[in-house]
């Protein structure tokens, strides 16, 4: 699945994940050998689909220890205004400016901990990341960082032109270094 050979000629994993009615996990192989429990990188927005893939969770077998983090990404650019150009800014500006960003940080640790509070009996070790910038970037450095075994998202739907031009699932799946599990919502 890399580069433009998987857009070009496509793969088997990548159709079955865009075409599966249901979630699929795809299992890469290690990168190396890790020890300890197993760790699971849950990325959420707060969207109904990520509220679902909560749900799947709890529903899997997962080993007594295994440690879960949960990121958000906010995907905001004003939050990664460089400082040269942040103090050349109008005053009026950078209050609207940091309102937003209050406002960001304060719906990012809304939607964790929600997510934590539904998933605190099923997982004892939660951790919580937020990030800010691409989600797909952001996701695949999050579990570099944990040194995730499994990346676990929802999507909306990977078919047709959304599909081929990006979306966040896709592009986590094409360049994970760990096994990634995909929650789909149904198709209506």
């Amino acid at each position: 699945m890399k580069a433009m050979g998987s857009l070009l000629l496509g793969s088997v994993t990548r159709a079955v994940a865009i075409n599966s009615p249901c979630p699929v996990l795809v299992v890469k192989p290690p990168q190396d050998v890790r020890m300890g429990p197993l760790k699971v990188l849950f990325a959420t927005d707060g969207s109904d689909c990520a509220r679902e893939t909560e749900k799947l969770l709890v529903s899997i077998a997962f080993p007594g220890d295994t440690a879960l983090t949960e990121v958000y990404v906010s995907p905001s650019t004003y939050m990664e205004i460089p400082d040269r150009f942040y103090l050349e800014m109008d005053e009026r500006i950078k209050k609207i400016t940091e309102h937003m960003m209050e406002k960001e940080m304060k719906h990012a640790e809304e939607v964790l901990e929600q997510a934590r509070i539904f998933l605190k009996d099923k997982f004892r070790n939660v951790s919580v990341l937020m990030k800010s910038g691409d989600p797909s970037e952001q996701i695949i450095q999050a579990a570099r960082e944990t040194q995730a075994d499994v990346i676990v998202l929802g999507s909306r739907g990977m078919r047709g032109v959304r599909g081929m031009l990006g979306s966040v699932a896709r592009n986590v799946l094409g360049h994970s270094e760990c096994s990634v599990l995909i929650y789909k919502t149904k198709q209506a």
